[in-house]
Protein backbone atom coordinates (compact mmCIF):
# COMPACT_ATOMS: atom_id res chain seq x y z
CA UNK A 1 0.00 0.00 0.00
CA UNK A 2 1.49 3.18 -1.16
CA UNK A 3 1.75 5.38 1.73
CA UNK A 4 0.49 8.33 2.80
CA UNK A 5 1.56 11.81 2.58
CA UNK A 6 1.22 13.65 6.01
CA UNK A 7 -0.52 16.50 7.14
CA UNK A 8 0.49 18.54 10.04
CA UNK A 9 -1.92 20.85 11.37
CA UNK A 10 -1.01 23.73 13.84
CA UNK A 11 -3.81 25.62 15.36
CA UNK A 12 -3.72 29.41 16.54
CA UNK A 13 -2.84 31.09 20.18
CA UNK A 14 -4.74 29.54 23.09
CA UNK A 15 -6.13 27.27 20.68
CA UNK A 16 -6.31 23.64 19.92
CA UNK A 17 -7.00 21.09 17.47
CA UNK A 18 -10.62 21.84 17.33
CA UNK A 19 -10.38 24.77 15.43
CA UNK A 20 -9.76 22.87 12.16
CA UNK A 21 -12.90 20.52 13.24
CA UNK A 22 -14.99 22.19 10.45
CA UNK A 23 -12.84 21.70 7.58
CA UNK A 24 -13.34 18.75 5.27
CA UNK A 25 -10.01 17.48 3.62
CA UNK A 26 -9.20 14.57 1.20
CA UNK A 27 -9.50 11.36 3.60
CA UNK A 28 -6.25 9.94 1.47
CA UNK A 29 -3.95 12.33 3.35
CA UNK A 30 -2.65 11.20 7.06
CA UNK A 31 -3.64 14.09 9.58
CA UNK A 32 -1.88 14.90 12.14
CA UNK A 33 -2.69 17.46 14.80
CA UNK A 34 0.40 19.55 16.16
CA UNK A 35 -0.67 20.08 19.70
CA UNK A 36 1.14 22.98 21.55
CA UNK A 37 3.78 21.65 24.27
CA UNK A 38 4.88 23.81 27.45
CA UNK A 39 8.07 26.18 26.42
CA UNK A 40 10.59 26.20 28.47
CA UNK A 41 12.16 29.59 30.41
CA UNK A 42 13.10 32.36 27.89
CA UNK A 43 13.01 29.87 25.05
CA UNK A 44 13.16 31.79 21.48
CA UNK A 45 10.81 30.32 18.89
CA UNK A 46 13.12 29.24 16.95
CA UNK A 47 14.12 26.31 19.67
CA UNK A 48 10.55 25.79 20.17
CA UNK A 49 9.90 25.12 16.82
CA UNK A 50 12.58 22.63 16.07
CA UNK A 51 10.86 20.61 19.75
CA UNK A 52 7.60 20.72 17.89
CA UNK A 53 9.72 18.92 14.87
CA UNK A 54 11.00 16.36 16.52
CA UNK A 55 7.97 15.31 18.93
CA UNK A 56 5.64 15.12 16.63
CA UNK A 57 8.14 13.77 13.69
CA UNK A 58 7.67 16.40 11.15
CA UNK A 59 9.88 15.82 8.23
CA UNK A 60 10.96 16.96 4.71
CA UNK A 61 8.17 16.24 1.81
CA UNK A 62 5.38 17.10 4.63
CA UNK A 63 3.03 19.16 4.52
CA UNK A 64 2.45 21.94 7.28
CA UNK A 65 -0.87 23.54 7.39
CA UNK A 66 -0.89 26.61 10.54
CA UNK A 67 -3.48 29.02 11.40
CA UNK A 68 -2.85 32.43 12.83
CA UNK A 69 0.09 31.79 15.29
CA UNK A 70 0.27 28.40 14.49
CA UNK A 71 1.28 29.65 10.54
CA UNK A 72 4.17 32.13 12.55
CA UNK A 73 5.54 28.27 14.25
CA UNK A 74 5.01 26.97 10.48
CA UNK A 75 7.26 29.22 8.84
CA UNK A 76 10.19 28.81 11.51
CA UNK A 77 9.92 25.15 10.79
CA UNK A 78 10.79 26.05 7.03
CA UNK A 79 13.92 26.74 8.55
CA UNK A 80 14.72 23.54 9.14
CA UNK A 81 12.87 21.49 6.98
CA UNK A 82 11.66 21.50 3.34
CA UNK A 83 8.04 20.59 3.27
CA UNK A 84 6.17 19.59 -0.14
CA UNK A 85 4.03 22.88 0.98
CA UNK A 86 3.19 25.11 3.81
CA UNK A 87 -0.11 26.92 4.09
CA UNK A 88 -1.11 29.31 5.99
CA UNK A 89 -4.33 30.42 7.17
CA UNK A 90 -5.00 34.37 8.96
CA UNK A 91 -1.34 34.56 9.58
CA UNK A 92 1.34 36.03 8.50
CA UNK A 93 5.01 35.16 6.70
CA UNK A 94 7.32 37.79 7.79
CA UNK A 95 7.50 40.44 10.78
CA UNK A 96 7.23 43.43 8.43
CA UNK A 97 3.49 42.04 8.27
CA UNK A 98 2.59 42.81 12.22
CA UNK A 99 0.85 45.82 12.16
CA UNK A 100 2.00 48.95 13.49
CA UNK A 101 -0.18 48.53 16.46
CA UNK A 102 1.59 45.14 17.62
CA UNK A 103 4.85 46.58 16.54
CA UNK A 104 4.23 49.02 18.77
CA UNK A 105 3.10 47.21 21.65
CA UNK A 106 5.75 44.64 21.61
CA UNK A 107 8.46 47.63 21.54
CA UNK A 108 7.33 48.90 24.44
CA UNK A 109 6.06 45.44 26.05
CA UNK A 110 2.75 46.77 26.94
CA UNK A 111 1.83 43.22 26.96
CA UNK A 112 3.91 42.46 29.75
CA UNK A 113 1.27 44.75 31.85
CA UNK A 114 -1.74 42.38 31.33
CA UNK A 115 -2.03 39.89 34.59
CA UNK A 116 -0.76 36.44 33.10
CA UNK A 117 -4.33 34.98 34.83
CA UNK A 118 -6.51 37.53 32.19
CA UNK A 119 -4.93 35.90 29.55
CA UNK A 120 -7.58 32.92 28.92
CA UNK A 121 -10.47 34.58 30.16
CA UNK A 122 -13.01 35.65 27.70
CA UNK A 123 -12.91 39.14 26.93
CA UNK A 124 -15.55 41.42 24.86
CA UNK A 125 -12.58 42.99 23.03
CA UNK A 126 -11.79 39.51 21.72
CA UNK A 127 -15.26 39.27 19.52
CA UNK A 128 -14.55 42.16 17.94
CA UNK A 129 -11.10 41.43 16.36
CA UNK A 130 -12.01 37.98 15.93
CA UNK A 131 -14.65 38.85 13.85
CA UNK A 132 -17.54 37.02 16.15
CA UNK A 133 -20.94 37.52 14.53
CA UNK A 134 -22.98 33.90 16.11
CA UNK A 135 -23.28 33.57 19.23
CA UNK A 136 -22.13 29.68 18.26
CA UNK A 137 -18.94 31.06 17.63
CA UNK A 138 -18.86 33.32 20.46
CA UNK A 139 -19.39 30.66 23.13
CA UNK A 140 -16.64 28.39 21.07
CA UNK A 141 -14.00 31.06 21.27
CA UNK A 142 -14.86 31.47 24.67
CA UNK A 143 -14.82 27.95 25.78
CA UNK A 144 -11.07 27.55 23.89
CA UNK A 145 -9.80 30.55 25.23
CA UNK A 146 -10.93 29.28 28.96
CA UNK A 147 -8.72 26.16 28.29
CA UNK A 148 -5.97 27.39 27.31
CA UNK A 149 -2.64 26.95 29.02
CA UNK A 150 -1.66 30.71 30.70
CA UNK A 151 1.80 30.32 30.38
CA UNK A 152 2.01 29.18 26.95
CA UNK A 153 -0.34 32.07 25.78
CA UNK A 154 1.93 35.02 28.11
CA UNK A 155 5.19 33.15 25.84
CA UNK A 156 3.35 32.91 22.05
CA UNK A 157 2.08 36.70 22.73
CA UNK A 158 5.89 37.65 23.86
CA UNK A 159 7.73 35.85 21.15
CA UNK A 160 4.73 37.21 17.97
CA UNK A 161 5.11 40.57 18.89
CA UNK A 162 8.96 40.50 18.74
CA UNK A 163 8.42 38.18 15.47
CA UNK A 164 11.71 39.80 13.13
CA UNK A 165 11.58 36.72 10.46
CA UNK A 166 12.39 38.21 7.24
CA UNK A 167 13.39 35.13 5.33
CA UNK A 168 11.53 33.62 2.21
CA UNK A 169 9.25 30.48 2.48
CA UNK A 170 9.51 28.16 0.05
CA UNK A 171 6.23 27.02 -1.79
CA UNK A 172 4.19 28.79 0.78
CA UNK A 173 0.67 29.35 -0.13
CA UNK A 174 -1.55 32.02 1.94
CA UNK A 175 -5.49 32.48 2.32
CA UNK A 176 -6.32 35.25 4.10
CA UNK A 177 -10.09 37.19 5.22
CA UNK A 178 -10.84 40.52 3.32
CA UNK A 179 -11.73 41.51 7.00
CA UNK A 180 -8.90 40.30 9.17
CA UNK A 181 -8.24 42.52 11.99
CA UNK A 182 -5.41 40.73 13.72
CA UNK A 183 -3.34 40.66 10.25
CA UNK A 184 -5.05 43.44 8.71
CA UNK A 185 -4.84 42.44 5.07
CA UNK A 186 -3.28 45.94 3.97
CA UNK A 187 0.06 45.14 5.95
CA UNK A 188 -0.01 41.35 4.42
CA UNK A 189 -1.07 39.35 1.25
CA UNK A 190 -3.32 36.35 0.39
CA UNK A 191 -3.15 34.00 -2.13
CA UNK A 192 -6.51 33.44 -1.71
CA UNK A 193 -7.67 36.34 -0.25
CA UNK A 194 -11.36 35.19 1.35
CA UNK A 195 -13.83 38.06 0.59
CA UNK A 196 -15.37 39.30 4.41
CA UNK A 197 -13.53 36.57 6.00
CA UNK A 198 -12.35 37.48 9.48
CA UNK A 199 -9.76 36.27 11.77
CA UNK A 200 -11.53 32.94 12.20
CA UNK A 201 -12.93 32.34 8.81
CA UNK A 202 -11.91 29.03 9.41
CA UNK A 203 -15.00 28.31 11.51
CA UNK A 204 -17.61 30.33 9.37
CA UNK A 205 -16.01 30.12 6.36
CA UNK A 206 -14.78 26.32 6.45
CA UNK A 207 -16.70 25.23 3.30
CA UNK A 208 -15.26 27.90 1.17
CA UNK A 209 -11.64 27.30 2.65
CA UNK A 210 -11.74 23.28 2.85
CA UNK A 211 -12.44 23.91 -1.28
CA UNK A 212 -9.11 26.14 -1.72
CA UNK A 213 -6.89 23.41 0.69
CA UNK A 214 -8.43 20.50 -1.25
CA UNK A 215 -7.44 22.18 -4.39
CA UNK A 216 -3.49 22.89 -3.55
CA UNK A 217 -3.74 19.31 -2.25
CA UNK A 218 -4.71 17.72 -5.16
CA UNK A 219 -0.96 17.63 -6.64
CA UNK A 220 0.31 15.61 -3.55
CA UNK A 221 -2.78 13.04 -3.03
Amino acid sequence: MEEQTKIHLISGLGADRRAFEKLQLNPRFEKNHVDWIKPMQSETIEHYAKRLIEQYQISDGDIIIGLSFGGIMAVEMNKYLSPALTVLISSISTGKELSTVFKLIGKLKLHKLVPKKRLNKPNPVNYYVFGIDTEELKEGLDRIISEGDPDFIEWAIDVMLRWKNNEKTEKLVKLHGENDKIFPIKKTYGDYIIKGGSHLMIHNRADEISEILNHLLKSYA
